[in-house]
């Protein structure tokens, strides 16, 4: 079908999805690196501390030092555990304020100071490293099973910033903004790869919760962005036709990479499991070589078992280094009992996700676009974000399209079993996600004390929107608009900027 389409230069730029991405990531989350205050993205501060950890060439998390509460986690300078000690005291402090609609007390309270607390401080921290070495240790027992893959970008700006003499904010700004640029080339690796869809890898890489998530040190970001590089490389073996040896390689080493970067994201990999379910026949192809994509379906496993077998071994490697965060909520964790009530009554447990999905969705909406509660709090003005994201998404579905020798074509359309597929697959990601926390960070009589937040959900995000991308017939009528998405994504991020500086001052 020949497509009538704006200049060539226009489409080069206004309609290019990477050069969207790049623009907007770059910008906005360059802005982010510097305006989101200290170690104030979720869970920030102790991502921070086991990259400066890295940074020392330690790439284990260590025991706590003998004589104390048990846990794992990292062995810091006196200025830094000063600091990281501070800060959680003080993001303590923020969360124990007034509700909403109480009233000002008869008589104000003196507001407290640092120095009112330096004894606590002092007190809260543990010796650790040789005597008189002036080290503390600070547990961050919760991170402690991630592999050290994640943070590398982080760890290597630390290492620079620490020889050049920076503090701790000076580190922080360091490392967010090297962790920003791996994000970068990492998104736009997988934006290229994607035979079709293209936007709708920018539409997840341009959430504001994807580009805080970047702007600030955690693995959540890394893991994203492999991801969305694995979904695209699975689109394109589906659309080349099946699996030739370059592309057989190349699927396991990124599979693996994922199978390291963080628990139960592994299943990811399924992706791969297009070229058997939803594979189309390359546009000019003989019908042999989908014959031959059938005959040698098994590869497609091949991905998934690897990515699945190495997650498997690292988690099982440092499992006795983690320790869920619910037990600071006097939430008593037993791991193997959790499972096997799992296994006898599976029922429960999808019953469970079920409800904690009902519960949480909302939450999940407004997350993506608010980003951290505590970051832009109740002044984001959530009807106009809403109108503008819609905008985008509706235009940014559309399929790509592309200049050819003898004309404008359309990239193929995903057919049937491919969207089905990502369906499913978006699916188990949540299955497997709420299993990792029934297991480990929940009650064994409940199954599901805990839920993870929106973040965690981000390479599901992008599952189901490949399978929500329009048909065929919808998809030429969309096509005829030319209506570049930048335009609206454009809009959404000024307003979006606006209210964070205004909400951060």
């Amino acid at each position: 079908m020949t497509v009538d389409h704006p200049p060539a230069w226009a489409r080069r730029v206004l309609f290019d999805p990477v050069v969207c991405y790049v623009a907007i990531a770059a910008i906005v989350g360059g802005i982010l690196c510097f305006v989101i205050p200290l170690w104030d993205g979720n869970d920030e501060g102790a991502h921070f501390i086991r990259a400066f950890q890295i940074s020392q060439g330690t790439f284990v998390p260590q025991n706590a030092p003998t004589h104390t509460r048990a846990g794992t986690g990292a062995c810091v300078p006196h200025w830094l555990a000063y600091d990281y000690m501070a800060h959680q005291f003080g993001f303590y402090m923020r969360g124990q304020g007034p509700a909403p609609n109480s009233t000002e007390p008869t008589t104000p309270t003196p507001t407290p100071t640092l120095a009112t607390f330096a004894a606590d401080f002092t007190a809260g921290l543990r010796p650790c490293g040789a005597a008189g070495s002036g080290h503390f240790f600070i547990d961050i027992s919760t991170f402690s099973w991630y592999s050290p893959l994640t943070y590398l970008p982080a760890a290597g700006a630390i290492l620079a910033g620490r020889a050049a003499g920076l503090g701790s904010e000076g580190l922080d700004r360091a490392a967010r903004l090297a962790q920003l640029l791996a994000v970068l080339v990492l998104m736009t690796i997988a934006i290229r790869r994607a035979p079709w869809a293209r936007w709708i890898f920018t539409i997840v890489a341009t959430l504001p919760l994807a580009l805080v998530v970047s702007s600030t040190v955690r693995p959540d970001a890394i893991t994203t962005a492999l991801s969305l590089v694995v979904v695209a490389t699975a689109l394109r073996v589906a659309s080349q036709g099946g699996f030739t040896r370059r592309s057989f390689v190349d699927a396991i080493a990124w599979s693996v990479v994922l199978g390291l970067s963080k628990p139960t994201y592994w299943i990811v990999a399924a992706a791969f499991l297009t070229v058997l379910i939803g594979a189309r026949r390359p546009v000019g192809s003989a019908e042999g070589r989908l014959s031959a994509l059938r005959n040698r379906g098994w590869r497609a496993f091949v991905p998934v078992i690897v990515a699945g077998a190495t997650s498997t071994l690292w988690q099982s490697a440092q499992r006795n280094r983690f320790i869920c965060d619910v037990r600071f909520f006097g939430v008593e964790v037993d791991a193997r009992e959790s499972a096997r009530r799992m296994l006898v009554r599976p029922d429960t447990f999808l019953w469970n996700t079920v409800l904690a999905v009902r519960d949480h969705f909302a939450a999940w909406l407004r997350e993506l676009v608010q980003v951290d509660r505590y970051l832009t709090g109740g002044n984001w003005p959530f009807a106009v974000v809403v109108v503008l994201l819609i905008t985008y998404l509706a235009l940014a579905l559309r399929p790509t399209p592309v200049a050819g020798d003898a004309g404008d074509t359309e990239i193929p359309l995903p057919r049937r079993g491919e969207r089905a597929l990502f369906a499913v697959l978006a699916v188990v990601i949540i299955g497997l996600l709420a299993a990792g926390f029934a297991i480990y960070c929940s009650n064994p009589g409940s199954l599901m004390s805990a839920f993870f937040t929106a973040r965690f959900l981000l390479p599901m995000l992008v599952a189901a929107l490949l399978a929500a991308a329009p048909g065929r017939r919808l998809g030429a009528v969309l096509l005829k608009q030319p209506i570049p998405p930048v335009l609206a994504l454009g809009a959404f991020y000024a307003c979006f900027l606006t209210v964070v500086m205004h909400t951060v001052q």
